[in-house]
């Protein structure tokens, strides 16, 4: 480089420098008027006498600010105008916020939302023990209009309570229970009649359904949290894996085929159980889980041992039919084939969506 070229660039940065402050001692109004931001500037900053490091923070926090309440074309103006003074604006602005720690405004915000959620949850725990306490005393609902013939608010306690037991049946439907649960007070007393509950885990535990000590003494707790399998539905596992198909006459090219089956398991409250691997959807499967003549079903019968289930499935016996004759020209006898059991363990577990609705397969033996 020659020692011309080296002199003009030596007058062009002494020339811009010279512009730079001279900017910088002349715009203070100009930076107050398009740099300032909604909130006050801090203690200690002297407004006529701001750096250029100073600009493009205040430059970049104006961006931050517009773009939080949704402008964001506005805002990458501004980082943009922040970025041509300081390039690395936004780390040294991050690293002064994390050092000054949060602000006055967003302190006292944190407070009143902890403040508020403390609120709430007294409210609710004060709310919760009032439900738990209600008790059903006259009638159990009022008419909205008059009514032109008996109304049910005139049925006794003890026979709404009879009636409930036959809404929940033998399928245990606790869903309409808690669909009933919301119509009045009386009806929300009467669906959390603890001998209703306890029928339910009586069904579903038997022998083994014990005191709900761990919930509070609540058998409608126990039923809500403790590990069971679902009656109401089946549980589906999609599985899908690739495999190498025949090999064909061209060596450069190779099949690939793609798997795709289903895994459907129903229990029922009688203690059996359905199984069914296929590649059919589920739109077609389930109504036929529901046919106990249906020949492809596996059965069998489960336990719940804790979070456990425990399924024994039976291959269903089926005779080998020999087309052979004997001497005499009578059929020779069929040849059964061994039966084989499958035994099958998941674990119980829940979803965000839904209590005890994902099975975790953890053994298998045949």
């Amino acid at each position: 480089m020659s020692n011309k070229i080296k002199d003009e660039l030596a007058s062009f940065r002494q020339s811009w420098q010279q512009e730079i402050q001279q900017h910088t001692r002349t715009s203070p109004c100009d930076t107050n008027s398009h740099g300032a931001t909604s909130g006050s500037p801090r203690p200690g900053i002297n407004r006529g006498s701001l750096t250029i490091e100073e600009k493009a923070s205040k430059l970049f926090q104006k961006g931050v600010y517009l773009e939080r309440n949704g402008k964001h074309y506005d805002a990458i103006m501004f980082y943009r105008q922040a970025m041509q003074l300081v390039p690395d604006i936004e780390f040294k602005v991050n690293t002064a916020d994390s050092l000054h720690g949060t602000s006055d405004d967003e302190e006292d915000e944190e407070k009143t939302s902890e403040s508020e959620d403390e609120n709430n949850f007294a409210e609710l725990a004060s709310m919760a023990g009032k439900f738990h306490q209600l008790s059903v005393s006259g009638h159990l609902c009022l008419p909205e209009f008059p009514p032109r013939m008996t109304h049910i608010s005139v049925i006794p306690v003890e026979l709404m309570v009879y009636i409930l037991k036959w809404v929940i049946s033998s399928e245990l439907d606790f869903k309409s229970l808690e669909q009933i649960a919301a119509v009045s007070r009386g009806f929300y007393a009467c669906a959390r009649d603890p001998e209703l509950w306890r029928l339910g885990c009586l069904r579903v535990w038997g022998l083994n359904t014990g005191l709900p000590v761990v919930w509070d003494g609540s058998f409608r707790l126990m039923y809500i949290h403790r590990p069971h399998v679902l009656t109401q539905g089946v549980y589906i596992s999609k599985t899908m894996y690739m495999r190498q198909g025949e090999p064909s006459v061209n060596a450069f090219y190779r099949s690939m085929h793609v798997v795709e089956y289903y895994r459907y398991i129903r229990f029922n409250l009688n203690g059996s159980v359905v199984f069914l691997t296929t590649n059919e959807e589920p739109s077609s499967v389930i109504p036929q889980l529901s046919q106990p003549s249906n020949i492809s079903l596996l059965k069998g019968h489960y336990r719940i041992l804790g979070d456990k289930v425990v399924i024994v499935v039976e291959v269903p016996h089926t005779e080998h039919q020999c087309h052979g004759r004997s001497r005499r020209g009578k059929k020779a006898a069929p040849l059964p084939y061994l039966e084989n059991a499958f035994h099958i363990e998941f674990r119980i577990q829940s979803t965000k969506r839904k209590n005890h609705g994902m099975l975790t397969w953890t053994t298998y033996q045949i």
